[in-house]
């Protein structure tokens, strides 16, 4: 991997004379991180909006390698022909021995732009996006490609960020743990984006980053669950079509979302291989661009086999379109069953705990929910008291110490 970055320095020094150096960025703050500096021949060129002169060849690029691939008068860097989506950057033909960078503003917009056609339905989620990744470039400060971004400016942009005033939160607020962690997802989503979908050969430097603690997470217990009476009386209160829904949500751990876009493309009821297939489609795109596979246990897989096909999807509305109102369903449904704080994704809480609480190990329990880090999955391995308790004892029987009353120095 060490020498493909090599070759990819390499070529980005050859296509605009953009040196890889080994210097601190002074705006990104990352010791030793490598970062873009311009060269002597081209310093000036290299501000946007200003022409920039082609390098003269140099007495080691051979006769029989192409000429140099900008033409005078091309601006640098080099802008897409079309904003539309799909369509990548029309570079200056290099040539089939290099291949410029990818200017973090174009990929920023490819991502977008994505975001936007999978989920037309989400205009906010786009609009959130859009700042979380203005704020890092911000901070990346010169920074010009996509390549050049290491872990170290993850790290320093971390430590820049919480320093950073809250903006509407009030003077002396600044922005908390939990708002850079999720500005950190933003980014990994980005990163798979590019590599997964544009195919651009980078690692992710956010694949497995170090999540920010504060007080109020330290203080936060696990998820909350529903108990099995609580179960009990919810399905008690179901009707048909409600309970199979819900069963589903149990049994499987999907979240909303991935439920009412399930196909039925995305089953397989063939006996011992049951199991659904979260995944990418038009207008629903999974967290983190993940593609997953749910087992289904055989008390559901038939139920399901037995579900009428009236729709593409296996869970539609009344119209046979997607379902939009099921927590209003469920909440009908808790009323008259009388359970308490009743929340679909609380039915995704309980089929963690559960899987853990029965032995499953926590690796495969991330597999399952999808979760792009153990971190997540971890909270819900905070046992209930019960459970303490019961471990405490189970542990007294099993050692030497525990004896009768009074038996101590015979």
């Amino acid at each position: 991997m060490e020498v493909l970055h090599a070759v990819r320095r390499k070529q980005l020094e050859l296509a605009g004379q953009v040196m890889l150096g080994s210097g601190p960025d002074a705006s990104a703050g990352a010791a030793g991180a490598p970062v873009l500096e311009q060269s002597s021949a081209s310093g000036a060129a290299f501000q946007q909006g200003v022409a920039w002169q082609p390098p003269a060849q140099s007495s080691s690029q051979g006769s029989d390698m192409p000429p140099t691939p900008y033409g005078r008068g091309a601006a640098w860097p080099p802008r897409p022909a079309a904003a539309a989506y799909g369509a990548w950057p029309q570079w200056p033909a290099p040539g089939p021995w290099i291949r410029p960078g990818t200017p973090i503003a174009v990929a920023v917009e490819q991502f977008l732009a994505h975001v936007r056609i999978h989920s037309p339905d989400k205009p906010k989620t786009v609009e959130r996006y859009r700042a979380v990744l203005e704020h890092f470039q911000r901070l990346l400060g010169r920074r010009q490609f996509v390549e050049a971004i290491t872990r170290a400016d993850i790290e320093a942009y971390k430590l820049a960020r919480v320093e950073e005033p809250a903006g509407q939160k009030g003077p002396g607020r600044k922005v908390r743990p939990a708002t850079v962690n999720f500005e950190l997802g933003v980014m990994r989503r980005w990163f798979n984006f590019l590599r997964r979908e544009l195919g651009l050969e980078i690692e992710n430097p956010c694949q497995s980053f170090q999540p920010l603690r504060d007080a109020a997470s330290l203080g936060r217990g696990r998820p909350s669950v529903y108990t099995n009476e609580e179960l009990e009386r919810l399905f008690a209160a179901c009707d048909e079509r409600e309970r199979v829904v819900f069963e589903t949500l149990l049994l499987t751990g999907l979240r909303e979302s991935e439920l009412t876009t399930l196909t039925w493309d995305d089953v397989c009821l063939e006996p011992g291989r049951e199991h659904v297939v979260v995944r990418a489609k038009p207008g629903f795109t999974p967290k983190d661009y993940e593609q997953r596979e749910v087992p289904l246990p055989a008390s559901l897989a038939e139920k399901l086999r037995a579900w009428p096909r009236t729709s593409v999807l296996v869970f539609p509305s009344r119209r046979g379109e997607r379902e939009r109102h099921l927590l209003r369903r469920l909440q009908r449904v808790a009323a008259r069953a009388g359970v308490d704080g009743a929340t679909l994704h609380k039915f995704r809480h309980t089929y963690a705990t559960r899987l853990l609480e029965q032995g499953a190990d926590v690796v495969t329990v991330q597999r399952l929910l999808g979760h792009s880090d153990l971190e997540t999955t971890q909270r819900y391995l905070n046992p209930d008291a019960e459970r303490k308790r019961a471990a405490v004892a189970q542990l007294a029987r099993a050692l030497p110490v525990a004896g009768p009353a009074g038996g101590a120095g015979r």
